[in-house]
Parts: structure tokens; sequence; C-alpha cells
């Protein structure tokens, strides 16, 4: 399966280098550009679809991938729950992503 994604990881990766290419030699911020490919890379592996950074699809896939990634005391408690009590939290129907991101 490796040798299948290589070709999407390569053309993700071409995608980097080219925004790498557009500073001009300023400094680059790598913490959003390797958050970015690493994106790129699901979106184009996992899911089977190509975005562009930066393009209204792909801002929409990155809002919600920081929504889930939020590290918020509300959600660390549901983690907890969930974990030390799986059927009371199925019970209670608790889940870890926002609502919007599981639709």
């Amino acid at each position: 399966k490796l040798k299948a994604m290589f070709e999407q990881v390569s053309k993700c990766g071409d995608n980097m280098v080219e925004r790498i290419d557009e500073s001009h030699g300023e400094d680059v911020n790598s913490k959003p550009l390797l958050f970015e490919f690493t994106l790129d890379v699901i979106s184009s592996c996992a899911f089977g679809v190509q975005m562009l950074p930066n393009s209204p699809e792909f801002n929409k896939f990155k809002s919600f991938v920081e929504k889930i990634l939020q590290l918020t005391p509300g959600v660390v408690f549901k983690v907890f729950i969930m974990f030390s009590f799986p059927k009371l939290a199925s019970m209670l129907n608790i889940t870890f992503t926002p609502l919007e991101a599981r639709e």
C-alpha cells in the first residue's frame, strides 16, 4: 500500500516545496507549513481528495482538524470519561469530536 501512496505523497511534497520557493528567501514558519503538508497527505491518501493549500475546501478541512485537535479542559474530561468509564460514556453519548466534524 505504501508503494501506491508514494506518488500522492510525492505530489504533496512538491506542493510544499513550491510554497517554500514562493517565500523568495524569506523566513518560513515550518510548523504551519508541515501541518498543511500533513493535512494534504491525509486528504489525498486517506480520502482520495487532492486539495490545494489555501483553497476554500482545504481551509474548511484545516479548520475542522484544528477544532478536533484543540485540547480544552472539556475535551480532556470527555476523553478521561471515555477511557475510564466506557459504558457510562456510551450511555451518555459522550464523544470528544465536535458535532459538525462528525457530520
